[in-house]
Formats: structure tokens, sequence, C-alpha cells
């Protein structure tokens, strides 16, 4: 049976029950997206009403483009590839993701029927023919924070960070912050390497939708994400079968067309609202329930006393108890400051109340594992008023604006079951106007007419319901920029060129932001067990005890699950608080190197710098030592009785943030030595570990046998790497700590690796290297419809992109990191298969027998393969190598810049001289013009000729997204092992 249109209500019951229905708003998105191939400037739905759904109509509307496709319907519009779900609540972007996974893992596990047709379109969709099919995913889910998560198969986070970019045709679901995907967007992506950040904007510049979900909330965003889809639409005609970026503001908060987030561009473009006559159930009980509303001031109302605070949560807890006489379920409080839900949420707890807690600045992990349903009462702050599913019997909120409030209210008797559900606002007396100190996060003057408005509604008994809202004023907040920041052509170039090192790294705030505040910019923030630094040792020791610390965390990896999302300022009153103990350590993690930030002075610690000079920025991780005290909130998860790791990190936090690392996850273990070193019998198992790894004997390869350690439980079945730390006087000679890494085999990206049989892999020849690279990426160009000059370059860029490795020198670099064990083989064996081997030109130093380690490398460190690969090229199709370039990007030029930028180097200039370049060259690989193409175009000035090119005929999305499916096809095959 074909999968049409009609179909809809039958994949939507198979998700979420027989029972269930699409709404009628729901029906017309997905018609006109599948009419028109275009999402719609504006969803106007309220809170409650189902606009989470988009994720579902993404995913059916790709699914039925593939069937239009497949039957040959020429006049079927392209529907964009990836859909990004942006929210600025970061429990809201969990929300999302836990939705995309569950409908990820429906489609993995289908045994037929509309499910089961669904996934087969949309890997056909996503895939070339000739890709693993364990790699083949239908829909693909990631989650963008600082790096990026790929859902794995059981819906938790793997470790393969950025992923998602390996595979630009695949159908994806996008889950972030502003921050993270605005920032990837425009070149520059928080926490992803300079190499990368082409790929992940191209990507996101084309065959994509971003939804903004409350984008009243991000007026600037909106105004960035709108131009960049202008300019996308504008400069790159080669990929005109691609859709450029499109932009969906959704909001639950109703005002007129012509004031919405968008402005008077939104009242004449397609927007979707409902039909208040026409609603059908159940959304018409879920938005026209009463939900009286009741205002009660307190006196001192976020004053910041502690006898004000006290009262605050006397008060709060007085009324949630009113309420939970009235009714039966989950009670809400919500506050302006993660100070009071804190302490809301203890004196509850001491109470007997089972609670939980929802604010900004708790632990990413926390947040998916609350079952907000099994408890009592809910504190939150902010983070709760967007989309967030919950289904409150009745709240307790601050005041707020009424922005907000309406937000609040929204999680009030959300699926409309209850008669009703009751809103009580707390704030301060009187009506006169609100000091900024109390009013703050927000503005005075928005907390004065909201409260009128409040006093208002409180006399109508629908009270704050949406229904009754339709036909009333809304007090109008606000803007934090009167005055946006507007993304220009100039902006735009600057931003990509990624590979350039500039002076100061562009402000993203100015196009990310609404707020100019710099401390709102996200920093990230984990614990981990680390050297202990004893105040006992002698500053040398102390020095050796920082250095190995130092070391192991250049052995870091961890989940998202682990970070302590923060602020700047919030950070720097951790590290910088009076009284501190200085055996804690805090590190910071800048552009690949590691500070340690001390509470004064450096002390004459290596790596160590004062805090308080070291000005913290957004992107930043900060690794704290687990015992550091810094952290408020009780977990669901906490005993009675017990205080171990608070779920909020906050100044005046006395709970350590703890270890919340998963190693059965990370594949990492890590033991360490006690420091100072103790007696035998006091000794821990870590500590033998640590010693036994000190007197093991390596094999030949200078491998240490993880048998060889004394593990009480041993580890999981598989092959490892042990690497030991420094030896220091700490630990009376023996290594400070030790690591034991399973070696992932599936994944290859240049990593030394033994087959699954444990035999040595077979190494890969260049020439069927590249012919791989070049059939997967004129398929990927096939796939997506590319024009045919695209596709061929695409194609004739994979034959070349490695040609520069064919040289002398960086053959002899791979032999000398080739792993081929060489077992069984005599010395003069040995030697007649290195000569044989050297015989042939290879793309990896997989199953190349290793050259003698007193050999140099004859290739200088900053030497970069891919400037000869596309010397070659030139020398090879141009005549002459001519100094002029065509007005517009042709086929040849394109090639030659795909082969120069599919490491991601190059695009504004490369860091290598044409003296250190064709130093590395015989007088023979000199030949064929290739020396005249080296000086041409890196001597000269052609490739920056050619990078201006190709800005003014592919733009600078354009020429990314080309060069991410180049680079799709390189890694995909090498992760095959081909």
């Amino acid at each position: 049976m074909s999968l049409t249109i009609e179909r809809f209500d039958e994949f939507f019951a198979a998700l979420h029950g027989q029972d269930r229905v699409p709404y009628r708003w729901q029906r017309e998105l997905l018609e006109r997206l599948l009419s028109t191939g275009r999402w719609p400037q504006q969803l106007d739905i309220p809170t409650g009403g189902g606009k989470s759904t988009a994720i579902e109509i993404h995913v059916f509307a790709n699914a039925v483009a593939q069937q239009r496709t497949e039957e040959g319907r020429e006049d079927a519009p392209r529907v964009p590839r990836r859909l990004s779900m942006i929210v600025a609540r970061r429990a809201v972007v969990d929300d999302h993701l836990t939705r995309a996974s569950t409908l990820m893992e429906a489609l993995d596990r289908a045994q037929g029927g509309i499910l089961a047709e669904v996934r087969d379109l949309l890997v056909r969709r996503g895939y070339p023919t000739d890709i693993r099919n364990e790699e083949k995913r239908a829909l693909r889910v990631h989650l963008l924070r600082g790096g990026s998560a790929a859902v794995t198969g059981d819906g938790s986070l793997g470790r393969r960070r950025d992923e998602w970019i390996h595979h630009p045709a695949a159908v994806q679901i996008l889950c972030g912050t502003p921050d993270m995907i605005g920032s990837r967007l425009l070149h520059r992506g928080y926490g992803v390497t300079s190499r990368a950040q082409p790929r992940s904007a191209g990507l996101l510049g084309y065959d994509h939708v971003a939804v903004l979900d409350e984008a009243h909330l991000s007026r600037q965003l909106l105004d960035t994400f709108r131009r960049v889809s202008r300019m996308c639409g504008r400069w790159n005609p080669a990929t005109a079968e691609v859709p450029a970026l499109q932009v969906c503001a959704a909001t639950a908060t109703h005002v007129p067309a012509d004031q919405g987030p968008g402005g008077r561009e939104d009242a004449v473009q397609e927007r979707i609202s409902l039909d208040w006559d026409q609603l059908e159930e159940p959304l018409a009980r879920i938005l026209t329930q009463p939900k009286p509303v009741e205002y009660l001031g307190l006196e001192g109302w976020n004053s910041g006393t502690k006898k004000a605070l006290a009262d605050h949560a006397s008060l709060v807890l007085e009324q949630v108890e009113a309420l939970r006489a009235e009714s039966s379920g989950t009670i809400g409080v919500v506050v302006n400051r993660v100070k009071t839900a804190v302490e809301i949420q203890e004196l509850a707890h001491r109470s007997g109340l089972r609670t939980r807690l929802l604010v900004g600045p708790q632990r990413v992990g926390e947040p998916r594992d609350l079952r907000l349903e099994e408890a009592d009462l809910v504190v939150a702050t902010q983070t709760i008023e967007v989309g967030v599913d919950v289904d409150f019997a009745g709240m307790v909120t601050d005041l707020a604006p009424a922005s907000a409030l309406i937000q609040r209210a929204g999680r009030v008797n959300r699926r409309g079951e209850r008669a009703q559900g009751r809103v009580i606002v707390i704030g301060p007396e009187g009506s006169g106007a609100v000091p900024p100190p109390e009013a703050l996060p927000y503005e005075g003057d928005d907390l004065r007419q909201a409260r009128e408005w409040i006093r208002e509604l409180s006399q109508d008994p629908a009270g704050i319901s949406p229904r009754a809202l339709r036909d009333r004023a809304i007090p109008a907040t606000a803007p934090d920029r009167p005055v946006l920041s507007h993304l220009g052509d100039a902006d735009a170039r600057l931003l990509s060129r990624t590979s350039e090192h500039l002076f100061a790294e562009p402000d993203l705030t100015f196009w990310l932001r609404d707020s100019l505040d710099s401390d709102e910019q996200e920093v990230r923030v984990i614990g981990r067990t680390l050297p202990r630094l004893d105040q006992n040792l002698d500053p040398g020791l102390q020095g050796e005890v920082v250095d190995a610390a130092y070391q192991l965390l250049h052995q870091l990896e961890y989940e998202d699950q682990e970070i302590y999302p923060s602020t700047p300022a919030r950070v720097r009153a951790v590290l910088t608080r009076k009284g501190m103990d200085p055996v804690h350590q805090a590190w910071v993690q800048r552009d690949g190197e590691w500070t340690l930030l001390r509470p004064g002075s450096s002390e004459g610690l290596p790596h160590a710098v004062a805090a308080s000079g070291f000005p913290l920025r957004g992107g930043d991780l900060v690794v704290l030592d687990a015992a550091f005290p810094c952290t408020l909130g009780i977990s669901a998860d906490e005993a009675a009785g017990a205080q171990g790791p608070g779920t909020v990190l906050l100044p005046e936090g006395d709970r350590p943030i703890g270890d919340h690392s998963h190693p059965e996850a990370l594949g990492v273990w890590t033991f360490l030595h006690q420091i100072p070193a103790v007696p035998a019998d006091q000794e821990t198992e870590e500590t033998r570990i640590c010693r036994a790894a000190g007197e093991a004997e390596p094999d030949e390869d200078g491998r240490i046998a993880v048998e060889d350690l004394p593990l009480r439980d041993g580890l999981p079945e598989g092959a490892y790497d042990v690497l030991l730390g420094p030896v220091i006087e700490a630990t009376e000679g023996e290594p400070a700590w030790v690591t034991c890494t399973i070696r992932r085999e599936a994944v290859q990206d240049e990593r030394l690796a033994l087959s699954e049989g444990g035999q040595d892999p077979e190494p890969v020849l260049l020439e069927d290297h590249q012919e791989d690279v070049a059939v997967r990426a004129k398929a990927l160009g096939e796939l997506l419809a590319l024009p045919p000059f695209v596709r061929d370059a695409l194609r004739e860029a994979g034959l070349k992109h490695d040609a520069g490795k064919k040289t002398s020198a960086f053959q002899t670099r791979l032999f000398l990191g080739g792993n081929h064990r060489g077992e069984g083989l005599s010395t003069q064996e040995r030697g007649d298969f290195r000569k044989k081997q050297r015989k042939m030109s290879y793309a990896k130093s997989e199953g190349l027998l290793p050259l003698s380690r007193t050999q140099s490398d004859p290739v200088p460190k900053g030497w970069r393969h891919e400037m000869v690969s596309a010397a070659m090229f030139w020398a090879d199709q141009t005549v002459g190598n001519p100094a002029v370039l065509p007005e517009t990007a042709g086929q040849t030029e394109l090639t030659a810049w795909l082969i120069g930028t599919h490491h991601g180097l190059g695009r504004c200039g490369f860091p290598v001289g044409v003296a250190q370049l064709l130093g590395v060259l015989s007088a023979e690989e000199r030949q064929d013009g290739v020396e005249e193409a080296v000086r041409l175009l890196y001597g000269v000035g052609l490739w920056e000729d050619l990078a201006a090119l190709m800005e003014r005929t592919f733009g600078p999305w354009g020429a990314s997204y080309l060069e991410a499916l180049l680079r799709a096809a390189d890694v995909t095959i090498s992760q095959e092992g081909r």
C-alpha cells in the first residue's frame, strides 16, 4: 500500500494509541508542508495544543515525500530532512529529546504495519545503498549541547559527538538551546572544533527547518535565523534543489499577527493557528476549563533577607496544602529565583512531601530522571514555562510578567481532565512600583502591570484559562533589546572563515541573544575524581600532583548527563567564595588546553592562574574535583537521611558536586593512587592497580595487558588500552593514575585498532579508499538530487582528495604509526613483508608493519597533505596553471576547493608556507606542474582568490554544505574500514 497523506491518522494512532487522532491544525500543517514544501512562518498554538507534534509531522512528511519520489512524481515539492527544536529552557530540550527518541525507538522496533512502512521509506531516503545496514537508522536524534550526543537504540545518549554531520541525507531531529544551535549555524559552534564548524553550519543552512519554541523570548535569534535563511536562498544556485533554511516561530502566548515575534513579516506570510469556533475534543476541554486566579501580597517579597526567604517559603507551603486539600494530584510551585526554589524544596521535604526540583542550572541528567508524576510537589523556576509536559492539579507562583504567567498557568490542568485548576500568585503588597532588587530577573514595570492584570482576572471565574484570555488585552513585556543586531553579508563572510585565527573572536551574543549580558552565556561544569591535592605535601610535591591531574584531564571523556549548566558569573562566585579549602581543584578547558583556577594566587603551581584573573566565557568546560562543595537541592533518588551531591550548582552550596560519570557508558575506567601513600593494610584496590600497572612488563608494542591488573570485579569483555599516569614522589614512585579504555573497533577515524577476530587489520590502499569515497560522495549527490556538475565535482574530489598522501614522506609517516603486530614472522620475514608493503600507497596506518621507532617523522608539524592534493589536481586540470579565475565557479574550481578544504582547513588560506610544503616533496614529486601549482595557489595567492570566488558563487553556507557532503563520504568510508 502506498503511503499517502490520508494515512496520517493511522500513523498517529500507531504511535499514541487507537483513541488518539491528530487535531485539525496538525493535519493542516502536514497538508501545507507536503503541498508547498515549506513550513509556516508562525505556529500560534496555546499551551496544551500539541506543538510538539511538529516532530511526528516532520517524520511522516519525509516518508510521504520519499514515497512520491519513488513514484516519479516530479510535481512533489522537496521537504527539509532536518528538524531542529530550539528552546531556551533546558528542561524542555530534554522533553523534545525524549519525544523524538520514543518515536525513533518505535520505528526501529516496528515489525510491520505503517510504522515499518515509514521506517523503510526513511531508510531509503537517508542513505546510499552501499552503506552498512547498522548505520541505516530511519530517524537520527541528537542533543546539541556543547558538542552533540547521538541517541542510541535504547534512548540513552551515546558518546560519538557531532555524529549527525556524518549523515547529511538522513532524516534527523536536533534538540538544543538557541546558543548551541545558533552558534553552529553561524560557523562558530560552541564546543565544536574549528574543523567541524563549517560542516555543521552548512547542514543547518540547507535541508533544515528550525522551529523556535516560544519565539517571543528569542527575538534576536529569530531575526538572525531569518536573515541566514534569505542569504542561503539568494547565494546558492548550485543547490537549488535543496531547500534553504526555513524558520518557524512557535508560540503559546497569543498576540495579534502584526505584533508576533517576526513582526509584520508574519502578518503577510502563512501562519497556522486554532479555529476557536471549531475546537475538537479533547482540545476544547483543555483550552476552556476554568483556571481561577488569586493574588496574595507578601511583605518583603524577594527582598533577599533570611526572614523574607523563610516567610516566602512558609506562605508557599501554606497555599500548597490548601490546594492539596481541594484536589488530588501534583501541585506546582514556580518561583523567580533558584535559591527560593531550593529553600522551598528542602522545607517541603522536611515536612514529608515527595518533592522534585526543576531549575535551569540543574544537572542535565537530573531532569530526565525526575518522574514528576510521582511527586506531591514540583518546585521550579522559569525553566518550566515552556513545553514541559506536566499536568498540575493547582499552582502557586511568584509574580512574573503577564506572558510568563500565561506559560506557567498552562501547566495547570494541562489535559483538561479536572473541572478546574486554581492558580495562586504571590508578589509584593500594595500597588506601587516594584523596586529593581525585588523585581529581578524581571523589570519592575512589567511586574507592576502584571499585578494589576492578575487582580482583574481574579474577578473572572474563568481566570487565566486560554479561552478567557482570547478576549483580553495582555500587558506587553518591555524587550531586553529595543534595537536588534542585523547580520549582514560581511558578518556572514567573516564568521565563515573558521580556519583563520582572529585577534579577537566575534561575540555571537549580538546575533543570538535578546540580552547582551555576557553572564547569560552557558558554561558547562562537571565533577570528577582527581588526584588529591593534600595541603600537607610540600610545594614541590603539590606541583607533581597538579601535573598528574593535568595529564589525566587530557584523557577526559564525559557525557552530557554529567553537566551542570551555569553562567560565567555563577561559576566565578563558586571559585572565589571565601573560606574555600585550597585542596579543592577547579580546571577549565579552553581551545584544547587545561588551566587550574586557584581561589587566591596561583601559588607557584604548574598550569595554574588566579580565578579572579581568568574571565570565563560561553563554551568553557569547567571540571571540579568531586568533593568540591558547590551544590544544593535534593535528588529524586536521594535516600532519607542521606546528603549526597546536590542537583543545582550554586555559590552557597554545601553539598559536593560528585562524580556522575559512568565508566560502562564512556568505555573508560580510571584508577587513582592514594595521596599521600598509606601503609599496605590501608591501601585501596585502586592503589594496588596503579602499583601493578607500574610493575607490569609491556609487550613488544609497549602495551600493558589489562589481565595483569588486580581487578576485583574485572572489566567488560573486550580489548583495552592501558595508560599509566606520571610516576611522582607523592605516590612513592608509582603511577599517580591508570586508565583502561576499551577499544571500539567500529569507530575507525584514524585510530589504531584490531579487527573483531583479534587478527591484524587489512591495510587500506590509497587508490581503493579514494575510489570508495568518490562513489559514496556521488551517491550522496544523487540522493540529494544535486545538479549534475555538483555531483561530478563531488565524485572527482573524492577520487583526488588524498592524492597528497602518495608522497614518500607521508607514506613513511603512515608506516611509523602502523599497527600490524608481525606475530610469527622472523626478522627476515618481517623485512620482506615490509618491502612488499612499501611498494604500494596507503590511505592510513591500519594494517601496516611499523618502522623502527628510532626513525624520525619526515613530515613537519602543520604540513597538510590536502594542500598537495589540491595542487596536484590543479596541475592536472589547468593548462599552464592560469592565475585568473572565472567570474563564476565551475566544476574545476569547485573540485579544487573541496579537495583543499575536506579536513576543515584552508577556508581563507593555510598556515603552511610554500617552502615548508615543497620541502617534503622529492624532485620527482614536484614535476608535472605540481611545484608551479603550489607556488601559484599558496605563494601568489590564487587560493585566497578561489575562496572569494566560492563565497560569491555558493555563499558561505553553500560552500560549507558541499564540503560537508565530501567529508561525510570520507568519514563514513573510513568508519567502515575502507
